[in-house]
């Protein structure tokens, strides 16, 4: 996880997540699917929330504050 952005003013706000992994970089907001197994749940201030397709399992990547 890179970082998080606000696209847009007001009620129409979005929240997206910038994610990098080892061969790409990505934007994601919330009902995004990435690579056909993780969608994801919320972006937040705190971090982003997925979930993992095959399992329906959750996953929590959580924002690291800088100091």
């Amino acid at each position: 996880m890179i970082g998080r952005v606000i696209e847009g003013e007001g009620a129409k706000a979005v929240e997206v997540a910038l994610l990098t992994g080892p061969n790409k970089a990505l934007s994601a907001k919330r009902g995004d699917v990435i690579d056909g197994q993780w969608r994801v749940e919320q972006v937040s201030d705190s971090g982003v929330r997925l979930t993992w397709l095959p399992g329906q399992l959750p996953q929590n990547i959580v924002f690291r504050p800088i100091p």
